[in-house]
């Protein structure tokens, strides 16, 4: 298990979108142990399980997810759909990853 603090987590997962991501998932679904596979078409490359410590879970929701202007027509929009309460911004991507 490879803390997202230490130093070795840039190398295991090089790509920059693929550690705000499991940054983001692990904040959003509040889980502070995550696993990592990379894959190709023929199978999976490598698995890691990653520590999302709370305090790095809290600090990304305090400076990107907290301070997110969600407008009220799309928060009504989703949660007609859905039948969950939005508590952040939604987007069109990853609507339903984005409930907590």
């Amino acid at each position: 298990t490879i803390s997202v603090e230490d130093p070795l987590f840039a190398k295991i997962v090089p790509e920059r979108n693929y550690r705000q991501q499991i940054i983001h998932h692990a904040s959003v679904y509040k889980h502070e142990n995550v696993f990592f596979f990379e894959t190709s078409t023929q199978g999976i490359i490598y698995a890691c399980n990653l520590t999302v410590p709370i305090t790095v879970q809290n600090d990304y929701y305090n400076i990107i997810i907290a301070p997110m202007p969600v407008a009220p027509t799309l928060v009504r929009l989703f949660n007609d759909v859905a039948d969950i309460e939005y508590n952040w911004g939604v987007d069109n991507t990853t609507v339903c990853q984005h409930h907590y």
